[in-house]
């Protein structure tokens, strides 16, 4: 099973990030399976907030995202054929 790890370095906004990452699976032609994302977060002194690793949100996918998933991994496996 094969892992990516990225690290996004303090100063990028939600959106960039989210645009990068949309950007990296593609040029990658990536399928992807579960998405881990870890957020290091600050107090108003700008200083790190510590917090227990057993704590996260679970987003689970809706009926139009699943579809629309089902589509994109039938796109990439097609595009990946090769006629004999």
């Amino acid at each position: 099973m094969l892992y990516v790890r990225i690290k996004y370095e303090k100063g990028f906004t939600p959106e960039r990030i989210a645009e990068h990452l949309a950007w990296f699976i593609r040029k990658n032609k990536l399928t992807i399976g579960s998405v881990n994302v870890y957020l290091q977060l600050y107090d108003d002194n700008m200083k790190p907030i510590k917090n227990s690793n057993d704590e996260y949100f679970s987003v689970s996918p809706g009926d139009s995202s699943k579809r629309e998933y089902v589509d994109d991994v039938a796109s990439k496996r097609r595009s990946r054929l090769k006629v004999v």
